[in-house]
C-alpha cells in the first residue's frame, strides 16, 4: 500500500512537472510566434517604406523634369515676381547643374530674385559672382548695373557704385542699362549736393 502511495505521488509530481514543462514550451512557442510576427511586420513595413520611397523618387523625377524645364519654371516665377520660389528654383538648378548650359543666366537671375526679395547683400554677391565668372557674358552690363544698385540700397560703397554705373555707360553706351545708369548717377549727384548743402537725404 505504501509503495503504491509513493508511486502515485511520484506520478503526480511527474505529471505536474510535465504540465509545467508543457506550459514553458507553450510560452516559448508564443514568444517565438510573436518574434516571427514582429519580423514579418518589420519586413512588411520595410517593403512598404521602400515602395513609398520609390514612388516618391519617381514623382520627384517627373516633377523636376529636364534641366531646361527646371530653369524655365524658375524663369516663369521670376517673371511673375514670385521671387521666393524663383530663387529656390535657380538655387536647385545651380546645385544640380553647376556647369549646365544655362548656369551663367541662372547665376544672374538668382541675383535678380534676391534683389526682388530686397536681400541687397545676397543679391550683390550673386551679381559679383556672375561678373567674376563670366566677364565677357551677355549680361555683364545688367550685372554691373544691378551690383551698383545693391550697393546704393545698402547705403554703402557709393563711390564703388558710381564707378560701376560709369563703366556701364562707357562700355555699353547705347544700351538700356547705360540709360538707367545715367539716371542713377544723376540721383547720386543730387543726393551728394543735398548732403553738401546740409539738406535731408
Amino acid at each position: 500500500q505504501e509503495s503504491l502511495t509513493s508511486f502515485g505521488e511520484t506520478m503526480r509530481r511527474s505529471e505536474a512537472e510535465m504540465n509545467g514543462l508543457g506550459a514553458k514550451i507553450d510560452d516559448l512557442a508564443a514568444t517565438i510566434g510573436n518574434k516571427v510576427a514582429a519580423i514579418g511586420t518589420t519586413l512588411t513595413t520595410a517593403q512598404a517604406k521602400s515602395l513609398d520611397e520609390q514612388k516618391a523618387a519617381l514623382a520627384s523625377q517627373i516633377q523636376q523634369g529636364t534641366p531646361s524645364e527646371l530653369f524655365q519654371s524658375a524663369e516663369v516665377r521670376l517673371s511673375k515676381k514670385n521671387y521666393d520660389l524663383a530663387a529656390k528654383g535657380f538655387e536647385e538648378y545651380l546645385s544640380r547643374y553647376p556647369k549646365g548650359a544655362l548656369s551663367d543666366v541662372a547665376v544672374y537671375d538668382l541675383g535678380e530674385a534676391y534683389y526682388g526679395l530686397k536681400k541687397w547683400e545676397t543679391a550683390g554677391r550673386q551679381f559679383g559672382i556672375y561678373l567674376e565668372k563670366h566677364p565677357k557674358g551677355g549680361l555683364v552690363a545688367s550685372a554691373r548695373l544691378m551690383y551698383a544698385l545693391c550697393l546704393i540700397n545698402l547705403r554703402r560703397g557709393t563711390a564703388e557704385a558710381r564707378q560701376y554705373l560709369e563703366s556701364v555707360i562707357a562700355d555699353f553706351p547705347s544700351s538700356q542699362e547705360a540709360k538707367a545708369a545715367g539716371q542713377h548717377l544723376k540721383k547720386l549727384a543730387a543726393a551728394a549736393d543735398k548732403k553738401a548743402a546740409g539738406g535731408p537725404q
